[in-house]
């Protein structure tokens, strides 16, 4: 078997070679060297392979495994296929054309060692755009501990009417994320089709008890809007409907239950999401209806079914 490596990097390519230098940048500079790097280049039809096995030829001393594609599976399924072959104690993700700081799996290495007596699940750390504004609200401390339902509301919202952009480079340690996407994958009728990264793992991890660290190092440059790049952050929520309508009846069923009575408004609102978001994927009335399990939460549906179907009948038109 291979030798363990502190930290597992992944990274999806798709036409990345325009932007893929940053992320050999990243790799080069990192002042912790106990990494490895898997690669899974998703069939690109530019010269993506080729830029990066000539960065493999020219960079014997990493560890890195490169996976082709013959045809494009999307960014959730390789990082599901980088992480069953892991070696690093805590895994990580870096988008193809953002920037890491140097010093970010250190910083990762000493927050995980100084709270290793406690059950930590995550890592969030701050971003900065290009311009080097930050992306999102600062914590209250600089490290702190908390749960990520309960501060979700106030630290995780995007708001693009308003320009507003939050984004964290996240840290994991590997055998818990196998363990919380063999959660999700043997609990179907539990779960749904609870997505396998971002949120959806993140609430998973809180709700099973696991609290995360927080801290408002800077860690990545976050390229926003840039050049051709289309981030889950500027698409459009009417594009994934159904993907927001699982996303929601997660919290609906389930993360809610941690929080308190001051968070009535958010859970009226991420039910009234699940009453919006199922209209707009198609769904009848029955199946959202059968889908939200606690009985108050069903009458509140009955109730927001029909002020949902005209808001949604409004986005169609726009």
């Amino acid at each position: 078997m291979s030798e363990q490596k502190t930290f597992t990097i992944f990274t999806g390519t798709y036409n990345s070679g325009n932007h893929i230098q940053k992320v050999f940048k990243s790799l080069i500079n990192q002042s912790f060297t106990d990494y490895e790097w898997i690669v899974i280049d998703d069939n690109s039809q530019d010269d993506t392979p080729q830029t990066l096995n000539k960065f493999i030829k020219e960079h014997p001393e990493l560890d890195i495994t490169f996976i082709k594609n013959n045809k494009n599976q999307g960014v959730a399924l390789n990082r599901i296929r980088a992480l069953e072959i892991a070696k690093g104690k805590y895994f990580t993700s870096w988008d193809h054309d953002d920037e890491q700081n140097e010093n970010q799996l250190n910083l990762f290495n000493q927050l995980f060692e100084n709270h290793k007596d406690k059950k930590i699940g995550f890592i969030f750390a701050k971003c900065q755009n290009q311009l080097g504004q930050l992306l999102g609200k600062r914590f209250p401390k600089d490290v702190f501990i908390s749960n990520y339902i309960k501060i979700h509301n106030e630290y995780f919202i995007n708001n693009i009417e308003k320009g507003i952009i939050t984004e964290h480079q996240g840290c994991m340690p590997t055998e818990l994320n196998r363990k919380l996407l063999s959660e999700i994958t043997s609990n179907p009728n539990k779960y749904g089709k609870c997505s396998t990264d971002g949120g959806d793992l993140w609430g998973l991890c809180a709700y099973l008890g696991y609290d995360s660290i927080f801290t408002n190092f800077i860690v990545r440059k976050y390229f926003v809007n840039f050049g051709e790049r289309v981030t889950m952050s500027s698409a459009s929520r009417l594009s994934i409907t159904e993907k927001n309508y699982y996303s929601k009846l997660l919290w609906v069923n389930y993360f809610n239950s941690k929080l308190g009575i001051s968070e009535i408004k958010w859970k009226l609102r991420t039910l009234f999401a699940v009453s919006l978001y199922g209209i707009m994927s198609g769904f009848n009335f029955w199946k959202i209806l059968t889908d939200v399990k606690k009985s108050h939460y069903k009458f509140l549906t009955i109730l927001f079914i029909f002020p949902a179907r005209i808001l949604s009948k409004k986005y169609s038109n726009n």
